[in-house]
């Protein structure tokens, strides 16, 4: 006896037939149903998968194990429809209730730490606010030096500047 499986996973529906021994006892366990499973859908081989299926009364279960294969099967539901969600997944509704800052909150010393090491007129910018200092930096060739370090290394960061307070200089200013 055969039994038709159709298997959902992030609305993509895939179909597998299951031979059936006697007395409803599917030729394969839990573990080799999830491989299959992974391998319809190129799933990592060490996705940690859920696995549900509405049951004749109308309940959504969760197939966890052996025994719950075996349930699901011995109900007589053909086709066995499955619903598959990786565990590591977010859900829609935990995905869109994080707001952007949120999800990047705490980023912003690696971000400026990542200006200072990839911008080498970062150092440059910050010794020129320094009042004694200004007759240097007027000079032609360290001007020269900053209008190319600034144009080739200057827009790495420049998204992220401008999304909070300017951060052009290590005091903020332009």
């Amino acid at each position: 006896m055969a039994l038709v499986v159709k298997v959902k996973y992030q609305g993509i529906l895939r179909r597998l037939t299951l031979q059936l021994r006697e007395e409803y006892v599917p030729e394969i366990n839990m573990d080799a149903l999830k491989c299959k499973i992974r391998e319809l859908f190129k799933l990592n081989p060490n996705a940690d998968m859920s696995i549900t299926y509405t049951d004749e009364d109308g309940d959504v279960v969760t197939m966890a194990d052996d025994v719950d294969f075996l349930d699901a099967v011995r109900q007589g539901l053909n086709p066995l429809r499955l619903d598959v969600s990786l565990a590591t997944e977010p859900s829609n509704s935990e995905r869109s209730s994080t707001p952007a800052e949120q999800r990047n909150e705490g980023m912003e010393p690696l971000l400026e730490a990542l200006r200072k090491v990839s911008d080498p007129t970062y150092h440059l910018r910050a010794l020129s606010e320094v009042p004694v200092l200004n007759s240097v930096f007027s000079s032609p060739a360290v001007a020269e030096l900053m209008r190319l370090g600034t144009a080739n290394f200057g827009s790495l960061f420049e998204s992220q500047s401008r999304s909070g307070p300017n951060r052009e200089t290590p005091n903020g200013s332009e």
